[in-house]
């Protein structure tokens, strides 16, 4: 009878630990969907302007992955001179105000997890926003990444508050580290 119960032991051990290692490769998909879609999100983001009259204007040339993103943040920092309504509307701006959100969520995510693969997961996120999303921000953050008023040209500048705040909470996670 004893010998019966060790088994049984051992057998629920067992079953347990599947269900732990189930639940771990499910995660671990997801994490990696969610890489999967920010990696892509900012691959394919083309930028040209955020100016809607100018878009098919020859002047202004389509760019793609970081280095839209870049031009995005250097115009709207640089030059943009329209409401802040009007951007909430814009598709540039949505499109890269999901890519932050997606980036701050798997942060989150990934922080949370115990998937064996959590680390690497951790610097790759890190690197595309780091390297691809932040380096025409560097320079500004975070002084100059919320609304001020600008004295030179007599308008405000900065982000609107969603974007900014995403920015900051992406910036500290890294920061902050595992």
């Amino acid at each position: 009878m004893k010998a019966q119960i060790q088994a049984n032991l051992i057998i629920q051990e067992q079953i347990d630990q599947q269900e732990i290692d189930k639940k771990l490769e499910k995660e671990s998909s997801q994490l990696h969907h969610y890489y999967s879609n920010l990696k892509s999100s900012i691959d394919g983001f083309e930028f040209s302007t955020l100016d809607t009259w100018n878009i098919g204007d020859s002047e202004n040339t389509v760019v793609r992955g970081s280095e839209a993103i870049y031009k995005l943040f250097q115009e709207y920092i640089c030059s943009y001179h329209g409401a802040e309504s009007d951007l909430k509307s814009n598709p540039k701006i949505t499109e890269l105000l999901s890519m932050l959100e997606i980036c701050d969520k798997l942060l989150e995510l990934i922080k949370n997890s115990n998937v064996p693969e959590r680390e690497t997961l951790w610097t790759l996120t890190s690197h595309q926003f780091t390297y691809r999303i932040f380096p025409r921000l560097h320079d500004e953050y975070p002084d100059k990444i919320d609304t001020y008023f600008c004295e030179s040209c007599n308008i405000d500048h900065g982000f609107p508050k969603r974007i900014s705040s995403l920015i900051k909470s992406i910036y500290d996670k890294i920061n902050n580290g595992l």
